[in-house]
């Protein structure tokens, strides 16, 4: 089929949870395939689309610097292939 998409069995865990700096997050992808990731604030704004570039199949982690966020509630919304995933942090 040919599809990529995130692991449907482990699609990303976030931590720490709160966070006040950097937090952290775990991918495990079944296909190679382009990852987007969009930082999207209590209001439904993007405020951050920072790269995650192409990843191979298999597990990543991937460090992203928030400590420039206001303190609250935030989602994390990772887009690969025709999957997307989503999941809350909140900023400390």
């Amino acid at each position: 089929m040919g599809v990529e998409k995130l692991n449907s069995s482990n699609l990303f865990s976030v931590f720490p949870n709160p966070v006040s700096d950097i937090i952290n997050l775990t991918m495990n992808f079944e296909n190679a395939s382009d990852a987007q990731l969009e930082i999207i604030d209590a209001q439904g704004k993007m405020i951050a689309n920072p790269s995650l570039g192409y990843k191979v199949q298999g597990e990543h982690t991937v460090s992203i610097n928030v400590s420039n966020l206001s303190n609250g509630l935030y989602l994390l919304k990772i887009t690969s292939g025709q999957s997307t995933v989503t999941k809350r942090f909140i900023k400390q």
